[in-house]
């Protein structure tokens, strides 16, 4: 009985492992890809400000820009990762 047991359990074990092997390969990849086009994306916005005048670069701080960009950026963060979270949950 115990290899009967072990016969039809195999398989689904086998295909659970792939699953979640898959799913944290998914999730990593994405993670990276985000994380490297965020990072990206914030140098572009802070060369731009470093050749800006002096002028505005005093306006832009004390519009705030920078927060507002911050906070920006941290719900993309926040977003890609729930993604990846809700992705793996679905797996298992």
């Amino acid at each position: 009985m115990p290899w009967l047991l072990i016969f039809l359990t195999g398989g689904m074990i086998g295909a659970i492992v792939r699953w979640v092997i898959f799913g944290l390969g998914f999730g990593v990849v994405v993670f990276l890809g985000m994380e490297a086009l965020l990072s990206w994306v914030w140098s572009q916005v802070q060369d731009e400000v470093t050749g800006a005048p002096a002028a505005v670069v005093g306006l832009l701080g004390l519009a705030r820009i920078d927060v507002a960009f911050s906070i920006i950026f941290a719900a993309y963060g926040v977003n890609l990762a729930m993604m990846v979270l809700s992705r793996l949950a679905r797996l298992g």
